[in-house]
């Protein structure tokens, strides 16, 4: 009986102590990627991502924007432009500043790219970097119109430092 006790006492002492310890946490994802993947589709053509105020003050050299999955039935050629868009204030509607435009070819195929961001931020001005959103917008090809049925699947967004460039010389 007194073994009982004891461990009795030994569970009542050590389950308190057990519980305020919190477990340990996985390590945070980086704030300039945007988890998930994102859908663009004929009948919703854009989207808008709020940049993260860390992401608009640091690395933002270039935009990686993945397309996971096309479908495209018609094989219609097609566009996405990404651009940065400061959020409207009282008063103040900005206009967006566009980072590239993406066209995968054949119309169907999926792909990486990497588009230079440093000149659209640098147009955007300093004052705005911390309230910005990434638009994101499927563009109708030489056709005029997007292809009905169209969807792309995109993983998630990340920005991107890209190295100083090598000086040249003799």
């Amino acid at each position: 009986m007194g073994l009982f006790v004891q461990w009795g006492l030994i569970a009542g002492v050590l389950a308190p102590a057990c519980r305020q310890q919190p477990p340990p946490r996985p390590p945070e994802p980086p704030i300039t990627a945007q988890p998930g993947t994102l859908e663009l589709r004929t009948a919703q053509p854009a989207l808008r991502v709020i940049v993260p105020p860390a992401t608009a003050g640091e690395a933002r050299d270039a935009l990686l924007l993945q397309l996971l999955r096309i479908q495209n039935p018609a094989h219609i050629a097609f566009g996405i432009r990404a651009s940065l868009e400061p959020r409207v204030t009282p008063g103040r509607t900005p206009a967006a500043v566009t980072i590239g435009l993406v066209s995968p070819f054949p119309a169907d195929s999926p792909g990486t790219f990497l588009l230079r961001a440093s000149d659209a931020w640098t147009r955007l001005g300093a004052g705005v970097r911390d309230s910005v959103s990434l638009l994101i917008e499927l563009v109708p090809g030489e056709s005029g119109r997007l292809p009905q049925g169209l969807q792309v699947m995109l993983g998630g967004i990340a920005w991107r430092a890209m190295p100083a460039p090598k000086p040249q010389g003799p």
